[in-house]
């Protein structure tokens, strides 16, 4: 771990840098930044100097800056920040060609004048397979880096989430990962001879602790020392934010009748099938449960297209749902589980009344935090005749995995 910053009139000073790419991994990033405070700073506390770095959003180019604006609101209501900064995947791409072009020098230039950090002694990211996250790693290369993993803290290996085909096992093995970084030394020495150094390449970064509440999902432990959090202290960090941010929704519902919630995801957004398609599986998903009409509310994904929102909508109606929809920015992009905080703590008994209608990890909040079963995954039926080819076989095994999870805790 990097020293301590100190001088003669001041408590040490140690810098944290958080990235995150969602509201729920922000929440869960802070989760693991206290977790881990409590756990290295028994006695004096230092000063502490948090920076924040919001990067790859991956949502719709017209809703980018109302999905940070939210982050960016959620972030400043539980720590002091000494700085907020969106950094979007067009600039990570930027950072990697002036790397490969122009060397190490260059880079380093360029990452100062657009964050301006100085080096921090942690820094913490959901993963290290994704070009942001590899590029961020090189930036803080120095830094303690810490795992804080995906949704709930949830420990993902790239593998994960890729074809099973024995081309992609290779590229994602040891030896191939190796292969390809001496491949990327070629081909940069070959096409750009006057990079300084001429060697260096981003590297393959690793990390040095992580902290889960689910780190054997994938059925493949993380390759670095972690530790396991247990899930209900994930519900206190989640109401600190709360009891700062106003959840009244702009939706009037009326909890003395039955009600249902559909909580979508971004399959058409991610090319895993078209909108229509999309659509089509969430309707018959939700007419498969619930035959009789009745309330329907819509949580979307925060990388949802209000547009496709707006169509489902649409479509539910015309099946004669009454449908409403969290379409205020906070309510938006907000993660769902404070709202069933903020509910379960006016109207104790009804989460486990309401039909919840989930298509990813979202639903493990629900049986682990409220102990609400909602239905899980769209089916085999619907992945299979909805989703793309190539798509088929990892939805099925991820819908699988979060099945076997809830059930093996019943």
């Amino acid at each position: 771990m990097n020293s301590l910053l100190t001088n003669s009139q001041t408590s040490p000073i140690f810098s944290r840098v958080i990235c995150c790419q969602g509201t729920i991994q922000l929440a869960v990033a802070i989760h693991a930044l206290f977790y881990r405070q409590s756990k290295i700073f028994t006695n004096e506390q230092p000063t502490f100097k948090n920076y924040l770095i919001v990067h790859d959003l991956f949502t719709q180019k017209n809703q980018e800056l109302a999905f940070f604006e939210v982050i960016k609101k959620m972030a400043e209501s539980v720590l002091p920040w000494e700085k907020i900064i969106y950094v979007d995947s067009s600039m990570m791409t930027q950072f990697e060609e002036i790397y490969d072009m122009e060397g190490k020098v260059a880079f380093d230039e360029a990452v100062k004048k657009k964050l301006d950090l100085a080096a921090p002694n942690e820094v913490y990211l959901s993963r290290n397979w994704q070009k942001g996250s590899i590029v961020l790693l090189n930036i803080f290369a120095q830094a303690t880096k810490i795992c804080y993993g995906d949704s709930i803290g949830l420990y993902f290996p790239e593998s994960y989430f890729s074809d099973k085909d024995w081309w992609t096992r290779f590229r994602l093995s040891i030896v191939g990962l190796r292969l390809n970084y001496y491949r990327k030394k070629i081909q940069n020495i070959l096409k750009y001879p006057k990079r300084t150094p001429l060697l260096k390449v981003l590297s393959l970064p690793d990390f040095d602790y992580g902290y889960f509440c689910f780190p054997n999902i994938s059925g493949t432990a993380p390759p670095f020392k972690f530790e396991t959090i247990p899930i209900d202290s994930l519900k206190v960090t989640f109401e600190k934010f709360i009891s700062h941010i106003s959840l009244e929704t702009a939706v009037d519902i009326d909890l003395t009748k039955n009600f249902s919630v559909l909580l979508t995801s971004n399959f058409s957004e991610a090319g895993r099938m078209s909108c229509t398609d999309e659509l089509t599986s969430y309707v018959k998903f939700v007419q498969s449960y619930q035959p009789e009409t009745t309330i329907l509310l819509i949580k979307p994904h925060p990388r949802d297209s209000k547009e496709k929102i707006e169509l489902l909508k649409q479509r539910l109606v015309a099946e004669s749902f009454t449908v409403l929809v969290l379409v205020n920015p906070i309510h938006f992009y907000i993660p769902f589980e404070f709202f069933l905080i903020k509910l379960e703590q006016t109207h104790p008994a009804i989460i486990k009344k309401i039909k919840f209608f989930t298509v990813s990890s979202a639903c493990l909040s629900f049986w682990f935090l409220f102990r609400a079963k909602p239905y899980i995954g769209l089916g085999d039926g619907l992945v299979k005749q909805y989703f793309r080819a190539d798509q088929v076989r990892g939805r099925l095994a991820h819908e699988k995995d979060l099945r076997t999870l809830i059930e093996s805790s019943l």
